[in-house]
């Protein structure tokens, strides 16, 4: 048997592939999280004309998502503008990583620029 190292720093793996788009470490968690969110709307979109329309098992990040850009303070106009960006960007989805990524640092912007503009204050996530 072979003597193999375990790496486990995140230097090493990073959570996004590189690719055209570079991301810095301090936002790579976030962008992470959108990028999935977006892969899966992009397969939930796929699968809606065969009724999975808003089925038990769609998983939503949204909370996750925003813990991650500290905007989680559980008002439904934060909600409202989470939901609406992320319906605007949406819309039509690539499978292209670079694609997913770009939208993904869109998203971020926009809802990072909403947060500093309202000042909102992130309180502790509860399941």
């Amino acid at each position: 048997m072979k003597n193999s190292k375990q790496i486990t720093s995140r230097n090493v793996y990073p959570l996004i592939n590189p690719g055209k788009i570079k991301i810095p470490k301090e936002i790579e968690v976030p962008i992470f999280l959108i990028h999935h969110e977006l892969k899966l709307l992009m397969i939930y979109q796929a699968l809606n004309p065969i009724a999975t329309i808003d089925c038990y098992f769609e998983s939503h990040l949204d909370r996750l998502i925003l813990a991650s850009l500290k905007m989680w303070d559980g008002k439904d106009e934060t909600y409202a503008v989470y939901y609406e960006v992320m319906d605007k960007y949406s819309k039509v989805i690539n499978s292209d990583h670079n694609v997913l990524i770009g939208r993904a640092l869109k998203i971020y912007n926009t809802l990072t620029d909403y947060r500093d503009k309202k000042k909102i204050r992130s309180r502790k996530l509860r399941f």
